[in-house]
């Protein structure tokens, strides 16, 4: 009978290194307490001819014992032990990688490159979705001097919040005027706890529209502007378009402000919270 493994289980496993399959493995025979090839194969639906070979590889990662008999049987090491095994090889992976990474910085060190390209007349570059954006609208957001204007969706308020409060609190502190577009929330918990904390600053202004923005949009010091290629989705979900392109901007800018002309001032809600 095959036995039916917890996803989360097998999850875990895969973070600290063991393939699926491995981990698969070392829960059935962790179940087992010992078995055959023959049963180990039958219990976990695993071809045999590859069972073979993945009690060799756990044998060499010190996580199972093959006990010598006819047929031979194996048997799984406690699993606190497996996961202070795996953990420790991790950490060591780890610090090898972080060893790496700090000569590789070293090399380069000297190198006069700046981190994002700015006043070369690139004019339009395309950041890729999920984690290098973040990490893009971080950095401007550290960087910006004077003002941020930005539209965009509810659900990427909300959520963008969460990865960027910091960088907005900072910059509101340091006299940045930030203007932010949202649609009028839907969720009947209304503005998040964090929200009505910058709201609460002069310098931070929120206004909603009554749907979902036709453009999802940023505008950092009148300088530079991020178009997201997609209204839909949450925040990285899709790339987005920068540009230090002055007549872009304008355009931009103007669009932002005949939207901030027709949408609603949101300040009673700092009354009601």
């Amino acid at each position: 009978m095959c036995v039916m493994f917890q996803n989360e289980d097998i999850e875990t496993l895969t973070c600290l290194g063991l393939t699926e399959l491995q981990a698969r493995v070392y829960l059935a025979l962790s179940d087992l307490g010992k078995a055959t090839i023959k049963t180990i194969s039958k219990t976990t639906e695993i071809a045999r001819q590859d069972i073979y070979r993945i009690t060799t590889e756990l044998q060499e990662l010190s996580l199972i014992e093959r006990i010598i008999a006819a047929p031979n049987e194996y048997s799984a090491i406690p699993i606190q032990d497996a996961i202070n095994i795996l953990v420790q090889r991790k950490n060591t992976e780890t610090t090898d990688m972080l060893l790496k990474v700090n000569k590789l910085l070293e090399k380069h060190k000297t190198h006069k490159i700046a981190a994002y390209p700015q006043g070369q007349n690139l004019s339009f570059s395309l950041i890729p979705k999920k984690e290098a954006v973040i990490l893009r609208l971080k950095k401007e957001i550290d960087a910006t001097q004077r003002n941020v204007d930005t539209i965009v969706s509810w659900r990427r308020y909300s959520q963008g919040l969460g990865y960027l409060y910091e960088e907005f609190e900072k910059a509101v502190h340091r006299g940045v005027k930030i203007r932010s577009i949202v649609e009028h929330p839907k969720d009947v918990t209304g503005w998040p706890e964090i929200a009505l904390k910058l709201m609460k600053k002069p310098s931070y202004k929120v206004r909603t529209i009554p749907e979902q923005p036709a453009a999802i949009l940023s505008i950092c010091d009148g300088k530079e502007v991020f178009i997201s290629t997609s209204v839909d989705g949450t925040i990285g979900e899709s790339p987005i378009l920068w540009s230090d392109n002055t007549s872009l901007i304008r355009i931009v800018q103007d669009y932002f402000e005949l939207m901030w002309r027709r949408s609603k001032s949101e300040d009673t809600q700092l009354q009601e919270s």
